[in-house]
């Protein structure tokens, strides 16, 4: 399926400096297995002999997937969750049944949400309406360590993080990415990814910030100014609080 959208491996690399995968304003699920594909084909014994086909990528920092992925171009009443719009090596990351889920949650909403329409078509659905109500069922689009489904501000984080007010925070941490390992192939949260709300934000945040809430017609007037005492919290429940 050719989507709106087609899901690549550079979906899933680093933003330039930092410790978060690439900015995907328009998401509406996230991943975090790096592209891995078992074998297609088996040479020599059963057991033993040579698999071909077969690939372990890197590991990538949590990803976005852009709601397009699920719209194919040409069809005005079909959501695709499964055979996602993707190449080869970007389905790889798209293929575990955990993401599968997030993106049904997530074509769910956005039928509901066109049938509302006289004119249903998903092609044209408002992705920042589907966003706030994954958020308020608690499906995350973007990832944030400290911030988990259930906490008071779930939603408000989930809303300021996919517009990209958590990146540039903190840069790509050198070495392991993840934190300390538990078992096997699991380990704790990934390493620079908390929004840390309880943090004062000095100047040169604020100013960042108030570009980015202006850009949502959110007026200066209800922010909070970087005065020492107010928080990232602070800041972040009064901008949700103004959308217009």
């Amino acid at each position: 399926m050719i989507g709106l959208r087609l899901f690549t491996q550079h979906d899933t690399r680093h933003a330039e400096g930092d410790a978060r995968a690439v900015l995907h304003r328009d998401s509406i699920a996230i991943g975090d297995y790096g592209h891995s594909s078992h074998g297609t084909s088996h040479e020599g014994s059963r057991f033993g002999g040579k698999r071909h086909g077969e690939g372990l990528g890197v590991v990538y920092a949590p990803y976005q997937i852009p709601a397009g992925t699920l719209v194919p171009q040409d069809v005005r009443n079909l959501l695709a969750p499964v055979p996602a719009s993707a190449s080869h090596v970007g389905f790889c990351a798209l293929r575990l049944e955990p993401i599968w889920t997030s993106l049904g949650q997530a074509a769910g909403h956005a039928a509901r949400l066109a049938l509302a329409d006289a004119q249903p078509d998903v092609r044209k659905l408002d992705t920042a309406k589907l966003q706030r109500r994954l958020h308020a069922d608690g499906a995350a689009t973007i990832y944030v360590g400290d911030v988990l489904t259930g906490h008071p501000d779930f939603a408000a984080v989930q809303w300021w993080a996919s517009l990209g007010g958590l990146h540039g925070l903190a840069p790509k941490p050198t070495g392991r990415l993840l934190g300390k390992p538990i078992e096997g192939q699991h380990s704790e949260g990934w390493l620079n990814h908390d929004a840390k709300l309880a943090t004062p934000f000095d100047a040169a945040l604020a100013a960042r910030w108030r570009s980015l809430a202006a850009a949502q017609k959110i007026p200066a007037a209800r922010l909070p100014a970087a005065d020492g005492r107010a928080t990232r919290g602070d800041f972040i429940r009064a901008a949700f609080s103004a959308i217009p």
